[in-house]
């Protein structure tokens, strides 16, 4: 019997935001593939000691406890990530090497211009990823090969490959623990949770491999994948199945050496989601040796919500608002996020013609990222569920 390994791309921190990929959408996908082995975009160290400190939550918050309530084996497939201050310092090296460059600014623009106008050609990320069809599709993965190798020839050989993340060396490493994995626990039936752009590689891995199918969502999706209007409607809250540990995961994450992510894009219903003990204290140590650091604001006021302090969660939201630097992940403005939630929370004060202001501002000032959000908010008022 051929053994079968779906390579499932993933959005990271995008579900959160898009509306034809959601976090419920991987959870319907968990479910119509029903895996015997789920493989996890994380070390095998990391994952063993439960470290998901810099980690999305489409791994510790929807894929793990999807099979382990399920008693499906796990696995870590990562190459063993090095300590952050290592990785900063040596990519501050590569990037110093490159900056010296010959005709450093050219080699940008040429690269930038090529990427571009590949992503152009096939209509834009927006489009590539609007679904989960989309964002694992055939095309999705060829245009991202095509940016990929211009990224790797421009930039790849500084730095032992830094500025690219190491692309082709930990591609291989994926595919081979993933491999040993299926080994170990004769598993027939693998699914690798990995971020979207790693698929093309890792799926032309399989597809060399003597007695593997890979295998793709049309092989196994006999209709379309459809939210209940219940999921629907957490959606446009904010809300998310993501199953919280022990703490406020996304605050956890920006005190203990990581970034803003998906955590600040998903608010809790209440309280009972998560443990709220010692969140505040490590919000107000976080604030004493930052004072103004945004994304603490972002998440006191995301705290303050939890505890149903809707006034002057509204306020830390307002201040987050006037900084205009900072971003969740590497693509949404943090203050984007931030006047959607002060709507959000004005709306919750019964302050209706000030929380539309900040739709409003969100979608004539914002970047387009949170568009569909803030026009669902003007039409539909926020409420908790």
């Amino acid at each position: 019997m051929q053994r079968k390994v779906l390579v499932l791309g993933v959005l990271h921190d995008g579900h959160a935001t898009c509306e034809g990929y959601t976090y419920w959408h991987l959870l319907k996908l968990l479910d119509a593939y029903w895996p015997d082995l789920v493989c996890l975009e994380v070390s095998p160290r990391r994952l063993a000691l439960g470290d998901f400190r810099c980690d999305s939550p489409e791994k510790w918050g929807i894929a793990l406890p999807w099979a382990k309530e399920r008693s499906i084996a796990v696995a870590g497939v990562d190459m063993n990530g090095e300590e952050p201050s290592e990785r900063a310092r040596r990519y501050r090296e590569a990037l110093h090497e490159f900056e010296q460059a010959a005709n450093i600014v050219e080699t940008l623009a040429g690269l930038e211009t090529a990427v571009n106008r590949v992503l152009a050609d096939a209509g834009g990320v927006g489009t590539l990823l609007a679904t989960y069809e989309a964002a694992n599709s055939q095309r999705t993965q060829e245009v991202f090969r095509q940016t990929h190798n211009l990224n790797e020839a421009t930039l790849g050989h500084f730095g032992d490959g830094i500025l690219t993340g190491n692309w082709v060396k930990r591609n291989r490493r994926m595919f081979e623990l993933t491999l040993e994995a299926m080994n170990n626990q004769q598993a027939k039936r693998a699914v690798v949770v990995v971020g979207v752009e790693h698929k093309y590689a890792l799926d032309d891995m399989f597809a060399t491999l003597s007695g593997s199918d890979v295998v793709q969502l049309t092989d196994f999706l006999t209709s379309p994948l459809v939210l209940t209007a219940e999921e629907q409607g957490a959606f446009w809250r904010g809300e998310s199945p993501i199953v919280y540990p022990s703490d406020l995961m996304f605050i956890h994450r920006r005190l203990h050496g990581g970034e803003p992510g998906a955590y600040s894009q998903v608010i809790p219903t209440n309280s009972e989601v998560v443990d709220l003990d010692g969140v505040w204290e490590r919000i107000e140590n976080g604030l004493k040796k930052s004072p103004d650091a945004p994304d603490l604001l972002y998440y006191r006021g995301l705290y303050r919500y939890c505890r149903g302090q809707c006034e002057v969660a509204a306020q830390d939201f307002e201040v987050v608002s006037l900084d205009r630097g900072h971003k969740v992940g590497l693509t949404i403005p943090l203050w984007e996020l931030a006047e959607l939630r002060r709507g959000q929370m004005l709306d919750l004060l019964g302050k209706r013609p000030a929380a539309i202001n900040c739709y409003m501002r969100v979608i004539d000032d914002g970047s387009g990222s949170l568009e569909s959000q803030a026009n669902h908010f003007i039409s539909e008022p926020f409420a908790r569920s």
